[in-house]
């Protein structure tokens, strides 16, 4: 919870009673699927880079992996195909 003055965290600026400012890129926004619940036991992605999607896991969010955009089509359309279920 942010008091008064002002505090610096990564590339953002927080001033107490104002928006919120950016120097460079805003922090990336991190989706879960629904699914999830309550628990860590995910993964979350976001898109960092222009060209690439990135994934994490939510019990170690200090390390991501980035996929091209191709990449991740083609990882799409296995999952929805059902290529990854286990029998």
């Amino acid at each position: 919870m942010l008091g008064t003055g002002s505090a610096a965290a990564g590339n953002a600026t927080f001033e107490a009673g104002a928006a919120m400012s950016f120097q460079g890129r805003p922090p990336a926004r991190w989706r879960k699927s629904a699914r999830c619940g309550a628990t860590n036991g995910c993964v979350e992605v976001a898109r960092l880079d222009v060209g690439a999607i990135s994934v994490r896991d939510t019990e170690d969010i200090t390390e991501h992996l980035s996929f091209g955009l191709g990449e991740w089509r083609k990882f799409i359309e296995d999952a929805k195909g059902g290529r990854f279920d286990q029998s």
